[in-house]
């Protein structure tokens, strides 16, 4: 890679020269690469990497917000949520780069092409006629806490992540409890058009799941378990 052959020629290159000339033609090098890159290409990383401590934080966020971030929104916008056969290649290849972006910019991401999408799956799954009387509750809180299981513990800390999923027990305990579940905010724009968030389907696809149970939930923690047909 380039930088095996330059960095051990940093330290007798004169710095000014090095980040007017060398350093801005890498950087407009690297640009040229990531034009073409795919977001499930791990390559990309491996190239970046060595050049965190390298290039100004500035220069480097420059970087990474013009020719990565576009990639991502655009791996993040095919992402497909399915309880029934999830695949999770595009979101495993996107958290990564958590390191990379400041962190509101990063939080804005998922905020912004991950959540509504969540959270329209999620709002289907709660609001179809079989989920008030047949489906596992506890199924839907194990699938809640197995997508927080998929993010980074610093990344669950950000306001944006925080509150994504927060909303989403705050609907799952709307149906526990018997109220009209509310979509989140963000939802609500997607059914309006104004975030981009396709229909992915009818609710139907999520038949099929095991029998009713009676479950409250306090914040992430199952505080009750009741099940009404335990004896069918």
């Amino acid at each position: 890679m380039l930088h095996t052959w330059i960095h051990p020629w940093l330290p007798v290159l004169e710095e000014s020269r090095l980040d007017q000339e060398l350093y801005g033609d890498i950087r407009r090098k690297l640009a040229l690469g990531l034009a073409a890159w795919n977001v499930l290409d791990p390559s990309a990383l491996r190239v970046l990497e060595p050049w965190k401590g390298v290039f100004s934080a500035a220069d480097m966020e420059m970087l990474i917000l013009k020719s990565v971030l576009p990639r991502l929104v655009e791996g993040l916008q095919l992402f497909e949520i399915n309880p029934r056969n999830q695949k999770i290649e595009i979101l495993e290849a996107v958290l990564p780069w958590y390191d990379f972006f400041p962190s509101t910019t990063f939080s804005s991401l998922l905020v912004n092409e991950f959540f509504p999408k969540w959270h329209q799956v999620l709002y289907l799954w709660l609001t179809h006629p079989s989920t008030s009387s047949s489906t596992d509750l506890d199924q839907v809180f194990q699938w809640h806490q197995w997508w927080k299981s998929l993010f980074p513990t610093e990344l669950l800390a950000e306001e944006g992540v925080t509150t994504g999923f927060r909303q989403g027990l705050d609907m799952i305990n709307q149906s526990i409890k018997g109220l009209k579940v509310m979509a989140p905010a963000d939802l609500a724009q997607s059914q309006d058009g104004k975030t981009g968030v396709a229909n992915r389907g009818s609710p139907s696809r999520y038949n099929g799941l095991p029998d009713r149970s009676c479950i409250c939930f306090v914040d992430t923690e199952l505080a009750a378990v009741c099940d009404d047909e335990a004896d069918t």
